[in-house]
């Protein structure tokens, strides 16, 4: 099951039909499909000040995960965490790469859902595969 939040002020950026889509086709292209996780779109000063918290970094950024990956004692479904989104991150992007924001939703959906999943491209390790597979979901995912 996919959980959503999305800050008043951004619900009209956001389609929610796409958001729950895009979660969903990545899970299932990770043969991950008994997963939960929630999606939260915020604004800058959110992600900042956790990205400032949990990463010790003083700055916005576009997407965080918090990995949980846990089990629910009633239903046995894997937890696997949270994906913060930046909304205004999410717009800026989107303008710079020229394309959609529906477009830049999936980017980033993608790439936290790979992180709660456990790749990470800042590992010198990680980069030349979880870059490479995020491209892959992307271009299989994108087919609203």
């Amino acid at each position: 099951m996919i959980h959503h939040q999305i800050n008043e002020e951004f619900q009209d950026w956001v389609n929610l039909d796409h958001l729950h889509t895009y979660a969903e086709k990545t899970l299932v292209y990770l043969d991950a499909v008994d997963c939960d996780l929630t999606i939260v779109i915020g604004s800058n000063a959110d992600i900042h000040e956790l990205n400032r918290t949990y990463r010790r970094i003083d700055a916005p950024t576009d997407v965080l995960s918090f990995v949980y990956d846990m089990r629910d004692p009633e239903t046995n479904a894997r937890y696997l965490g949270d994906i913060i989104i930046s909304a205004e991150m999410l717009k800026e992007q989107a303008q710079e790469a020229g394309h959609s924001i529906d477009k830049e939703l999936c980017t980033l959906i993608v790439h936290g859902v790979l992180h709660l999943y456990g790749y990470d491209h800042e590992a010198e390790e990680g980069e030349p595969i979880m870059l490479p597979l995020q491209a892959k979901i992307i271009e299989a995912v994108f087919s609203v």
